[in-house]
């Protein structure tokens, strides 16, 4: 009896899930893989990166998830450990599952848009798992969050680089983890088109030609769809445009019809011809002279329209908002109280994205009753008096809630950003 009872309670035990660790340190390490002095490196890169960007990176090495998937597994650890700063989410988790070989990089969703799943699988099939089959897991580990702390800053990954392994040392002779290899990212044509991507990643000889037609085959898509727009739009324009709001149809469509086959290059001439250099100078000057009364941070960002991929998903301006405030880092500011705000020019649509601790003392209700202000005067052509007047009513909420303080730094760029 006494040894049924001991095998029920194995059993039970082998069934529990594994515990989430507490968090003491960035550098997690439960399986004695990495020695004290890779793990105080490893632990002084990440505290040093945090100080100086903001996003939390962290690392945990378990010998395994069971009976949970590593992807289970993650989100409990992401849950309890609170990565990032609050309501921001802008955490990124390194888990490693050595017993399982099993590795995910769970990101938080402020960093979505700066280190989404393609990118991580690729941090993790070429930069990490190559260590990982030499059993060089220090290595592997330094690497891919080196990689992730260079993909925040904004850098692109560079080439893929194949890592053999000497043939005195194969690595079926060694006693290590070997990391199961994860399937290729879905890529889309513009990600197949990328001078990043090897020739080995995407199929060889005949991908290359399968990508060249791919190319050919959307540029006609693309003028096809100009021409279109063109033909749609020209009536309206010799009519003399829709109401109070001729600036941004013409804008739109001279930047799509002549921005040579690109949509990112018209869309950036579409916001130029809205907001010229004297414009967009105005608005630089206006916010440097509000931030010089407040301790906040304001950002202005504009583009013409989303994207093909953001209107298929059906994105909205609001989604599409936060996302730019975090790519521009807005939450970054040593008071929480970095404030955006957002133009899409083809729905004439604001939105301001405030930090928590400026947003805490509002209200969305405070940033609603700026966007539509604002809002009118583009219905009425007048965009920069618009934008300054929305600059300006926004620092005057900074100004009461956090007046300046002497010898304040200037924790962000004024400068307009036009996507």
């Amino acid at each position: 009896m006494q040894l049924v009872l001991l095998a029920l309670l194995l059993i039970g035990a082998a069934r529990a899930e594994v515990a989430v660790p507490p968090l003491k340190h960035r550098v997690t390490d439960l399986t004695a893989t990495l020695d004290a002095k890779q793990t105080e490196w490893l632990e002084s890169r990440l505290a040093e990166f945090e100080a100086k960007e903001g996003a939390q990176l962290a690392v945990l090495i378990v010998p395994t998830t069971q009976p949970e998937t590593i992807e289970q597994f993650s989100i409990r650890v992401v849950e309890a450990w609170k990565l990032g700063h609050k309501k921001v989410d802008d955490g990124v988790l390194l888990l490693v599952a050595k017993d399982d070989r099993k590795l995910r990089i769970e990101v938080g969703y402020g960093l979505e848009g700066v280190l989404p799943d393609a990118t991580a699988k690729r941090i993790i099939a070429e930069t990490i798992t190559p260590f990982f089959k030499n059993c060089e897991f220090y290595a592997g580990i330094n690497a891919g969050t080196t990689a992730m702390m260079q993909v925040i800053n904004g850098a692109r990954l560079p080439p893929p680089q194949k890592i053999t392994t000497p043939p005195s040392q194969p690595v079926a002779e060694k006693n290590c983890v070997i990391v199961e290899p994860l399937p290729p990212p879905q890529l889309s044509p513009s990600q197949l088109s990328s001078p990043h991507l090897s020739v080995s990643q995407r199929g060889g000889v005949f991908s290359v030609i399968k990508e060249e037609l791919l190319t050919a085959f959307k540029n006609f898509l693309l003028f096809a769809v100009m021409g279109l727009i063109a033909i749609l739009i020209f009536p309206i324009l010799l009519l003399g445009g829709i109401g109070g709001g001729r600036g941004v149809v013409g804008g739109v469509v001279g930047g799509v019809v002549g921005g040579g086959g690109s949509f990112g290059g018209g869309g950036r001439a579409a916001v130029r011809r809205t907001f010229p250099s004297h414009a967009l100078d105005a608005i630089e000057r206006a916010i440097r002279e509000t931030e010089a009364k407040h301790d906040g941070q304001i950002r202005f960002a504009a583009e013409a329209t989303l994207d093909i991929k953001s209107l298929r998903a059906g994105k909205s301006a609001r989604e599409r908002a936060i996302e730019v405030f975090s790519q521009l880092r807005v939450w970054d500011t040593e008071h929480n109280n970095g404030v955006l705000i957002y133009l899409l020019l083809a729905d004439r649509n604001v939105e301001i994205v405030a930090d928590r601790g400026i947003h805490a003392r509002l209200g969305q209700e405070t940033w609603e009753a700026i966007c539509r202000e604002m809002e009118a005067a583009f219905r009425e052509g007048q965009f920069e008096a618009g934008m300054l007047a929305g600059i300006h009513a926004v620092g005057e909420h900074l100004v009461h809630h956090f007046p300046a303080h002497s010898g304040k730094p200037n924790e962000m760029s004024d400068s307009p950003v036009v996507l």
